[in-house]
Protein backbone atom coordinates (compact mmCIF):
# COMPACT_ATOMS: atom_id res chain seq x y z
CA UNK A 1 0.00 0.00 0.00
CA UNK A 2 2.68 2.61 0.81
CA UNK A 3 4.32 1.92 -2.55
CA UNK A 4 1.06 2.64 -4.36
CA UNK A 5 0.66 5.90 -2.46
CA UNK A 6 4.22 6.93 -3.30
CA UNK A 7 3.69 6.04 -6.96
CA UNK A 8 0.42 7.99 -7.07
CA UNK A 9 2.09 11.00 -5.42
CA UNK A 10 4.96 10.81 -7.89
CA UNK A 11 2.47 10.63 -10.76
CA UNK A 12 0.65 13.73 -9.51
CA UNK A 13 3.88 15.67 -9.16
CA UNK A 14 5.02 14.55 -12.61
CA UNK A 15 1.75 15.40 -14.32
CA UNK A 16 1.53 18.87 -12.87
CA UNK A 17 5.24 19.55 -13.02
CA UNK A 18 5.49 20.38 -9.34
CA UNK A 19 8.80 20.04 -7.57
CA UNK A 20 8.87 19.11 -3.90
CA UNK A 21 11.98 21.29 -3.56
CA UNK A 22 10.18 24.41 -4.84
CA UNK A 23 6.61 23.59 -3.83
CA UNK A 24 6.26 26.73 -1.69
CA UNK A 25 7.12 28.79 -4.76
CA UNK A 26 4.79 26.91 -7.08
CA UNK A 27 1.56 27.03 -5.08
CA UNK A 28 -0.99 29.72 -5.82
CA UNK A 29 -0.74 32.73 -3.50
CA UNK A 30 -3.51 34.98 -2.23
CA UNK A 31 -4.40 38.01 -4.32
CA UNK A 32 -2.19 40.59 -2.59
CA UNK A 33 0.88 38.37 -2.20
CA UNK A 34 3.55 38.25 -4.87
CA UNK A 35 3.53 34.98 -6.81
CA UNK A 36 7.31 35.02 -6.35
CA UNK A 37 7.10 34.65 -2.58
CA UNK A 38 9.31 31.72 -1.50
CA UNK A 39 10.82 31.43 -5.00
CA UNK A 40 14.57 31.26 -5.60
CA UNK A 41 16.32 34.48 -6.65
CA UNK A 42 16.20 34.96 -10.40
CA UNK A 43 12.78 33.36 -10.86
CA UNK A 44 10.93 34.99 -13.74
CA UNK A 45 7.17 35.38 -13.47
CA UNK A 46 5.14 35.58 -16.69
CA UNK A 47 1.43 36.30 -16.82
CA UNK A 48 -0.70 37.13 -19.87
CA UNK A 49 -2.77 39.58 -17.83
CA UNK A 50 -1.40 43.05 -18.64
CA UNK A 51 -2.83 44.29 -15.33
CA UNK A 52 -0.68 41.92 -13.26
CA UNK A 53 1.82 44.23 -11.61
CA UNK A 54 3.87 41.32 -10.29
CA UNK A 55 4.63 39.93 -13.77
CA UNK A 56 8.08 40.58 -15.21
CA UNK A 57 6.75 39.75 -18.66
CA UNK A 58 3.38 39.19 -20.30
CA UNK A 59 4.62 36.91 -23.09
CA UNK A 60 6.75 33.78 -22.70
CA UNK A 61 8.71 34.73 -25.81
CA UNK A 62 9.74 38.04 -24.17
CA UNK A 63 10.88 36.21 -21.04
CA UNK A 64 12.93 33.75 -23.10
CA UNK A 65 14.54 36.54 -25.10
CA UNK A 66 15.56 38.24 -21.86
CA UNK A 67 17.69 35.25 -20.98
Amino acid sequence: MPLKLLTFSHLLLSVFGLSTRFLACQVQKTENVSPLTDCPPGTIYVNQDPNDGFAHFHRIQDALESL
